[in-house]
């Protein structure tokens, strides 16, 4: 937590808060095994309540990726934090089952304050990480469906493949931790299960921490909602009155993906070609969809295809692999190669080679 407050200013702030958030009750548990639960500091400062801003935090994080600006204030968001931090200044929540077995048995042999109904809170957090989890789910859906306008490749900073499994498998295992917990704390003869949701965070923050630090923040995609506010004043040009503002520009855009191989460079994207045609990227994005019947991502890749044909058909290439052929025309994956030439050639690489 110091390190990340003090010395790593870059990380983007959602996620460092997010990483603090779930250090929380960690530390929570540890304070509470030497002051005990009955300070009302420790209540507050490390309450379990604290797990509802897991969910918030996570989709703002992942909204800052996606240059989301939401109408929607956030504050509403620390709604079910409040309500429940509240509600732990007047009742125990039930003892987890990390907590230490003596200081339990003292604990519910006080009865200072009543004790919350036995599954509000743990139902509680569930239905918080499958409501966060579904919008998260939902935004990165819909920018994989965006992106394609503005990036050539489709890697997984593009299409934050990472996070929406990190998020499902997250929210699948805290279902299933809900689920269970209740009949394998009853059975003593199954495997304890009192450090199981420790493991679990310990996982996730490993992979939210090894995947995050490395994310960049898409600002290419800032340029959609920009756009969408723009197209409700103003309809866009068509592609002929583009082509018209914009003299030469199919012979300008032709020129540069196929004699100057533009298409060679991997991260190539629709603000570098705009910029380069001397054009705003809306207009180039338009004029491609109509002219072309095609976003930017496959409108590119087809020259990539097209080029790796070439190469496969050349006996000079013969020695190179399939893959090294791949990255010889642009393409940054295997993966990513097979499927856009399967769906233009209709065969796979390496049956056009031998063909």
């Amino acid at each position: 937590m110091i390190y990340l407050c003090f010395f790593k200013k870059e990380v983007p702030k959602y996620l460092k808060y997010l990483l603090i958030v779930i250090a929380i009750p960690v530390l929570g548990s540890v304070i509470s095994q030497v002051l005990g639960y009955r300070n009302d500091f420790i209540a507050i400062a490390f309450s379990p309540a604290s797990f509802f801003l897991i969910g918030p935090l996570l989709y703002f994080y992942c909204e800052s990726i996606l240059c989301v600006n939401s109408k929607q204030s956030r504050w509403i968001h620390l709604i079910p934090f409040v309500i429940f931090t509240i509600l732990l200044l007047f009742f125990n929540p039930i003892p987890p089952p990390i907590a230490n077995q003596e200081m339990l048995e003292v604990l519910m042999k006080e009865k200072v304050k009543p004790i919350l109904p036995k599954y509000l809170l743990s139902a509680s957090i569930t239905i918080s990480n499958l409501f966060y989890g579904y919008l998260i789910v939902k935004l990165i859906n819909k920018n994989n469906q965006d992106s394609k306008k503005y990036y050539s490749t489709q890697d997984y900073n593009i299409t934050l493949k990472w996070l929406k499994w990190l998020v499902i498998t997250f929210v699948v295992f805290s279902l299933l931790s809900a689920l269970l917990k209740e009949l394998i704390v009853a059975n003593r003869s199954i495997i304890d299960f009192k450090y199981v949701n420790v493991i679990i965070s310990i996982v996730f923050v490993y992979f939210l921490s090894a995947f995050g630090f490395q994310q960049k923040v898409l600002s290419e995609l800032s340029v959609i909602s920009s756009n969408d506010i723009a197209e409700e004043d103003k309809a866009p040009l068509d592609a002929i009155a583009i082509k018209e503002k914009h003299s030469g520009l199919a012979e300008k855009l032709d020129n540069y993906m196929k004699v100057e191989k533009a298409f060679l460079n991997e991260n190539l994207r629709l603000s570098e070609v705009s910029k380069k045609m001397n054009v705003s990227t809306n207009d180039l994005s338009f004029f491609i969809n109509n002219q072309h019947e095609k976003n930017f991502y496959k409108y590119v890749n087809e020259f990539r295809v097209q080029y790796a044909c070439e190469l496969l058909k050349n006996k000079e290439y013969n020695k190179y692999t399939v893959l090294a052929i791949a990255y010889e025309a642009g393409f940054n994956s295997k993966s990513t190669f097979n499927q856009v030439f399967k769906e233009i050639i209709k065969q796979t690489p390496t049956k056009f080679r031998s063909s």
